[in-house]
């Protein structure tokens, strides 16, 4: 049964006792051992009829969500041998269930998916994400990461022009045998760095060699491999621009010469060190004449 509770001011309550002929110096006593027993996890919410209504339906709603998220997780986490704890209202995990609800649902609406399929893609992202480190605690803190990598994965879905994508990543492979006798590995998402650095490069008219020498050049000479972050935007293609009008330069050093030169026919790009070292040499000549 209903419990219910009462909530009036000390003066509509003095107003009661005299009414019905009580003793009206008793009344501080009362108010006072009834403090004792003040409720404190009840929450008076005051409200017209239809906003009444409203919120009632907004809290069956977001229950009726946690609760669809809760079994579209357990089933999840059944297909994919996951061990989990079974969560109610009473599980001390069902605050962060609520959390992650929230989050799957802004990930939903986000990318206009319906909300069953966006809590299924969303928490599929998480075990791929996380991997043997799965947890729900886990999920919510990866909300981010799960957004960006749905993201990237669906420019690459998109990509008008996904040859030339392929053929900046053959350029990148190339140069990075080139300058530092190595190969690295990554997994299919960034391949999204291709598809901006392809797009770069098409709107400044470069070829995906000349485009990604242009970027090895610049961060080789600094004894380092350029980020994938680093083969786009501004800073890219100024880098590339640089790297076009230093190879048509006549009045350079030496070593200068036998750099562009060697970047230019697609040998060994020397490191910083090798140059620093050609250039002290040439500087003790002249200085020794």
């Amino acid at each position: 049964m209903k419990d219910p509770a009462i909530h009036i001011k000390r003066s509509d309550l003095l107003g009661l006792i005299s009414k019905y002929g009580l003793n009206l110096h008793d009344v501080n006593s009362i108010m006072k051992e009834a403090l004792k027993s003040s409720i404190r996890n009840r929450i008076n919410v005051t409200t017209k009829a239809g906003g009444k209504k409203k919120a009632d339906r907004h809290i069956e709603s977001d229950t009726n969500l946690v609760s669809d998220f809760n079994r579209l997780y357990s089933g999840i986490m059944i297909a994919n041998n996951i061990k989990t704890l079974t969560i109610t209202k009473t599980s001390i995990q069902y605050l962060t269930l609520k959390e992650v609800t929230s989050q799957a649902l802004e990930f939903s609406k986000l990318f206009e998916l319906a909300f069953e399929h966006g809590f299924n893609v969303y928490i599929n992202l998480g075990i791929k994400l996380l991997g043997n480190k799965f947890s729900l605690y886990r999920l919510k803190g990866i909300a981010t990461k799960i957004v960006e990598y749905y993201r990237d994965t669906l420019v690459i879905q998109k990509d008008p022009t996904p040859d030339k994508t392929t053929a900046m990543e053959k350029a990148w492979e190339v140069a990075l045998k080139r300058c530092f006798k190595t190969y690295i590995s990554y997994d299919f998402v960034t391949r999204v760095h291709f598809v901006y650095a392809k797009n770069d490069a098409e709107s400044m008219k470069a070829l995906p060699q000349d485009w990604i020498d242009a970027q090895f050049e610049k961060w080789s000479y600094l004894n380092n491999v350029p980020q994938f972050t680093q083969l786009y935007g501004d800073n890219a293609k100024l880098i590339y621009q640089t790297y076009m009008a230093t190879l048509k330069k006549e009045n350079i050093t030496t070593d200068e010469q036998v750099y562009f030169k060697q970047v230019k026919n697609a040998t060994e790009i020397p490191i910083k060190t090798t140059i620093e070292k050609t250039r002290s040499k040439e500087e003790r000549l002249r200085n020794s004449v």
